[in-house]
């Protein structure tokens, strides 16, 4: 019997990738990204579909099962991807988070408060305050591997759910 990751990974995908892409695609745009990269060593393209959390200018992703993938070693030094988040088509800049807690802490903290569902995949679970404890999250910080999505120009702004950018705004309209 396949595992849940290789079903995931060959049936859902495909769908999910073309949903992004159609007018139906509001009903994912909260929660998905569609990033396509190239590989640094096959300089094949590969595209897939992930959770993410906006921190800022950047989005982030961490990856459930890292020992399962390999995708995210293409990002071990910047390289560029292109992300279709809310109908339009960004180019990034992406790169695997340096393991510095500071900057991975918040990160970390605004993609679990977007997906609950991820943190109890580390066993973490919220307090009765609404919070995360502060041990948990500085564990995870040191354990996860996170791979963020910076656009090239900090004066780009991401739509936020329900609104379009004009095509001038992003970074490259055209799509592929």
């Amino acid at each position: 019997m396949a595992s849940s990751f290789s079903f995931v990974n060959r049936v859902m995908n495909p769908p999910l990738r073309a949903v992004l892409w159609s007018p139906l695609r509001f009903l994912l745009d909260g929660s998905l990204i569609r990033i396509t990269y190239t590989g640094r060593r096959s300089g094949h393209r590969y595209s897939l579909v992930t959770m993410y959390a906006r921190f800022g200018n950047e989005l982030v992703v961490v990856v459930a099962q890292p020992e399962k993938k390999k995708w995210w070693r293409n990002f071990h030094e910047k390289a560029p991807a292109d992300v279709r988040l809310r109908g339009q088509r960004y180019t990034c800049d992406a790169r695997l988070l340096e393991k510095e807690p500071t900057r991975r802490i918040p990160r970390l903290e605004a993609y679990w408060s977007k997906h609950p569902s991820a943190a109890r995949l580390y066993g973490f679970r919220r307090g009765k305050d609404g919070k995360f404890n502060g041990e948990d999250i500085a564990k995870a910080a040191r354990q996860a591997v996170m791979v963020v999505f910076e656009l090239p120009s900090r004066n780009t702004p991401f739509p936020e759910r329900g609104q379009v950018l004009a095509p001038s705004l992003s970074t490259n309209s055209l799509m592929a």
